[in-house]
């Protein structure tokens, strides 16, 4: 998972909003990140002309910070951005996006992992064409170029991109037109539209501080941003009607405030988050109770911290409601596939609702007719979108590596639809503001010292 981030539009800061953007993403990758700016301004003594770009890039968190001097007095409205999770090549500045074509005129940033991508280098490089890097995405902006000898820069960036095999997004900026083409097959995409500028980012939540206009990039899908935007349809690479979005959000930015670090934080937060869903939730909760009744077949799926929460699902509703439910982890889910009817619910857990493990076996559960319920923290999410029906946690931002309040908040959701189901609501709902003041009891400062000593003991134990 990464985090991506575009910007073109009438505004000369590009590389400030981008910065700004990519902080926001920063729960997106932490190894790493980098800008891309078009050269428009001689402030910056670089030997190239405008239609070049600069980069500046960087190993480590983006969280604190700031843009080299010379490049955020830069006054430019073609940036792109990205925030890395490293797959191909180690943590490193050299492989750290964006990447550039030998020209440096053509910005490239991406999520995803180009599968053919050694295949690929190998003719590029017969070509003649240079790499800096150890990444599968450098072979992008190359392939581009290579295009670009022969057609225009709309048609470079299909072609190539029809080329990746693989799940992936791509945000590709052309500094000799002052453009920004974005393609995906997987992994997310969402653009904001401003009556000054045209915003791309992962998530929504990139995008929040600018504009809720948005449009949802399907998968095959391209869109082209520019002076006006232009969204096709791939592999063709035929003109479709945008569909465009008006999105009611209020997204919580994430500060540690008084806090040494941002899983301490989201620990403190868990009881306010419990008590919310125990006290808010009643309606919600009826409903999927109700889904839950009417199915023939139930499977949780999720992956990672969202699948053991899955797991503790099918716990509560054997002990309590004496149901058998199907739990599997996404990756898996389809040795159960052809058990899936038109009767079947499947409840996906994700804390992002972008877990592509999890969204590619709702794509085919669809397809055979099944009914989805989506449990997520992001609106507006890829599992958001796909869901008959959603349940968000409400558990704002969580920007640490390991899971606390999205785990907690899964669980709490969990338990509240098992006692609903057995017409105990109340009793669960007790039973959740009993460990919100448990919770907030054990992290009082006279109980600090015992947990500390206790995780030393853990940490040093051989067993």
């Amino acid at each position: 998972m990464c985090g991506i981030f575009g910007y073109v539009g009438k505004n000369n800061n590009a590389a400030q909003i981008n910065l700004e953007g990519l902080k926001l993403l920063e729960y997106r990758g932490y190894d790493s990140w980098g800008i891309a700016v078009k050269v428009e301004s001689s402030k910056l003594k670089v030997q190239s002309s405008s239609s070049k770009f600069i980069v500046e890039k960087h190993v480590g968190k983006i969280g604190d910070a700031n843009l080299n001097h010379q490049l955020i007095t830069h006054n430019s409205s073609l940036a792109v951005g990205h925030t890395r999770w490293a797959t191909h090549g180690g943590v490193t500045v050299q492989n750290a996006h964006p990447h550039l074509d030998c020209t440096k005129s053509i910005a490239v940033v991406h999520n995803g992992i180009v599968e053919n991508f050694q295949e690929l280098r190998n003719d590029l490089f017969k070509k003649g064409h240079k790499f800096l890097s150890e990444t599968d995405t450098e072979v992008i902006p190359h392939l581009i170029e290579e295009f670009i000898k022969r057609r225009g820069f709309a048609s470079s960036v299909r072609d190539a991109f029809n080329k990746l095999k693989g799940l992936n997004a791509i945000v590709v900026a052309n500094a000799k037109s002052s453009e920004i083409i974005a393609a995906k097959n997987g992994s997310p995409l969402v653009v904001g539209i401003d009556k000054n500028a045209f915003i791309i980012a992962s998530d929504l939540i990139g995008i929040s501080d600018y504009t809720n206009i948005v449009i949802f990039l399907k998968d095959n899908q391209m869109v082209i941003l520019g002076k006006d935007i232009k969204l096709l349809s791939l592999p063709k690479g035929n003109r479709i009607k945008e569909n465009i979005e008006k999105i009611n959000f209020k997204f919580e930015k994430s500060s540690k405030g008084n806090f040494e670090h941002f899983m301490i934080k989201e620990i403190y937060e868990q009881p306010r988050i419990i008590r919310n869903i125990a006290k808010n939730y009643d309606k919600d909760i009826e409903f999927l109770s109700k889904l839950v009744e009417k199915a023939k077949g139930i499977f949780f799926i999720g992956a990672g911290t969202a699948y053991n929460a899955a797991l503790s699902g099918t716990y509560l509703f054997s002990k309590n409601a004496h149901m058998h439910v199907n739990t599997s982890v996404a990756s898996e889910f389809n040795y159960l596939e052809n058990f899936l009817t038109k009767k079947s619910l499947v409840i996906a857990l994700s804390q992002s609702g972008e877990t592509i493990d999890v969204i590619e076996p709702l794509n085919r559960a669809k397809k055979r007719g099944s009914k989805i319920v989506g449990i997520t923290n992001a609106i507006g999410s890829s599992i958001y979108r796909m869901a008959d029906f959603n349940i968000l946690l409400n558990a704002g931002t969580e920007t640490a590596v390991a899971s606390t309040k999205a785990y907690t908040a899964k669980l709490s959701i969990i338990l509240l639809l098992v006692f609903s189901i057995i017409n105990k609501l109340k009793d669960g709902k007790e039973m959740l503001l009993k460990v919100s003041d448990e919770i907030e009891r054990l992290l009082k400062k006279e109980n600090l010292k015992k947990i500390k000593d206790i995780s030393k003991s853990l940490n040093n134990s051989d067993t």
